[in-house]
This record gives C-alpha cells, sequence and structure tokens, in this order.
C-alpha cells in the first residue's frame, strides 16, 4: 500500500514501518499525522507506544488526527452476532461476532476507562499480539496521549464523519506541559 500511494500521490512520502517504535524518523520531524484505521486495530500496549513515538515525532505545533473504535463498535458486534444467529456466514461478520466472546462485560470494560482489545491477529506480519479489534475510551486517550505530550481537541463520534470516531489532538506547547 505504501508503493502505491508514493507512486500515485506526487509530494507525498510514505514508508513501512515495524509493528512497534521506534521508527528512524529524527525527533520532531513532523508536524501532521494522519492514521485512518490504525488505532482501531492496535493492542494497548501497541497504542501506547505509538502515541509516545508520535510524541517524539512531533514538531511544536504538531496535530495527529486518528480514527478509532468507540462505544459504537459494541453495537457492531451484537449487530454481527445477530446475523450470524440468523444464519449469516460471510468471513467478516463471522469474525466480528466471535471477536469478544462477552461483550456485555467488555462494554462494561470500556464504560470504566479501559481499552478492549481482541488480539485476532491478521496474516502476514500483523500478529495478534500487536494487531485485532481495539475499542479505546476517552479516559484512556486523555491519559496516553496526555502523557505523550498532546491534548485532544475534538472527539468526533463514529457514524459521524467516517464507520469510525475521529479524533484531533494537538501538541501541548511547554508552557502548558503537565
Amino acid at each position: 500500500m505504501t508503493a502505491h500511494v508514493s507512486s500515485t500521490l506526487p509530494g507525498v512520502n510514505t514508508m513501512t514501518v515495524a509493528p512497534f517504535p521506534p521508527t528512524v524518523f529524527r525527533d520532531g520531524v513532523a508536524d501532521a499525522f494522519f492514521a485512518f484505521s490504525v488505532f482501531s486495530h492496535l493492542s494497548p500496549v501497541a497504542h501506547v507506544a505509538w502515541a509516545r513515538e508520535f510524541g517524539r515525532l512531533s514538531g511544536t505545533t504538531a496535530m495527529v488526527f486518528l480514527t478509532l473504535l468507540d462505544a459504537a463498535f459494541f453495537d457492531q458486534v451484537q449487530s454481527a452476532k445477530d446475523a450470524v444467529g440468523r444464519g449469516e456466514d460471510d468471513p467478516f461478520t463471522v469474525a466480528l461476532a466471535g471477536c469478544l466472546p462477552d461483550a456485555l462485560e467488555a462494554q462494561r470494560q470500556y464504560e470504566s476507562g479501559e481499552p478492549v482489545y481482541a488480539g485476532v491477529g491478521g496474516g502476514g506480519v500483523r500478529s495478534a499480539d500487536f494487531y485485532g479489534w481495539a475499542a479505546v475510551p476517552p479516559a484512556f486517550m486523555e491519559q496516553t496521549w496526555g502523557d505523550a505530550g498532546f491534548d485532544i481537541v475534538e472527539w468526533v463520534p463514529s457514524g459521524t464523519l467516517f464507520p469510525q470516531a475521529m479524533v484531533a489532538l494537538v501538541k501541548r506547547s511547554r508552557n502548558r506541559q503537565s
């Protein structure tokens, strides 16, 4: 995918990186990051590691735009379970239906501020230790990204702009560091 983007979008440079940081980039190299359907699949450990890496890579006025799964994810899982119960058997629906064996407990975990992660892998280099389904609550985002030097400036719930939630963050200025 990175080769395709680099060859079809002039001026855009892409690179495939390892599942966990660090990257080869120097500190403060970027002022904007876009991660569409990335943090919706990262384990909490990988999520924290990448938030810290984005903090390291960010210039003083950097912004981060990312999508993630929010509370609506639990309704999506339940809809998949219902569809499988009706006999629908497409692979995506079956996989989604089975990702949270106890969806109610997972939802309680999310509501208490803890991320919910179902490590399912994805083939190739995407192993279950870092890749799966990840519902990320606001409290986890505030803590994790706050520790990395960012403030949340906007949280747009899933279904508003995209099927996933969109979160905009800005690098905290030095005089506002906690």
